[in-house]
């Protein structure tokens, strides 16, 4: 394994017990704002896409770093931010995205509702999406999220 390989895995697992012991109010709005895009970014990796590192483990850190916000907002930046990678050509990082919107709704159950209006357009584009691998996880996050929070969505992917 190569050495930036083990040192983002260093970085994402020590990152992760921050945010997780975090109890004194350590991660500020300006610490979520430095850290979040290029967690994030980790999602369109090399390394996540070759499977050096995996999406649970990036999906891990990206929770409890917005977990430890304690703040809808930030979960809703974070969603944004997702959004950007949502018509990405490589299916792999079309399927990440998919995984930590679902990681993000599996955390905040059903506060998860007031986060679904920014992440319909580009929810409904991977459930229409060419390669049926998206498609398929795309239909199954739909579902999944209906019974997260307790409604039926498909009204909102309707025109």
């Amino acid at each position: 394994m190569k050495i930036d390989v083990v040192l983002t895995k260093a970085i994402a697992k020590f990152l992760y017990h921050i945010f997780s012991n975090d109890r004194e109010g350590f991660i500020t709005l300006d610490r979520f704002n430095a850290l979040v895009k290029p967690l994030v970014d980790l999602v369109e990796s090399e390394f996540v896409i070759n499977g050096e590192l995996s999406i649970k483990e990036v999906n891990e850190v990206l929770v409890q770093l917005a977990v430890a916000t304690n703040d809808l907002n930030r979960w809703q930046y974070l969603i944004e931010l997702l959004s950007f990678r949502s018509n990405h050509p490589n299916k792999v990082v079309r399927l990440n995205v998919i995984s930590t919107l679902e990681a993000a709704a599996n955390e905040l159950s059903k506060d998860f509702l007031t986060l679904l209006p920014p992440a319909v357009p580009f929810l409904a584009e991977l459930m229409n999406d060419d390669d049926t691998d998206v498609e398929s996880e795309a239909q199954k996050l739909l579902l999944k999220l209906e019974e997260i929070v307790g409604e039926p969505l498909q009204p909102y992917f309707t025109t």
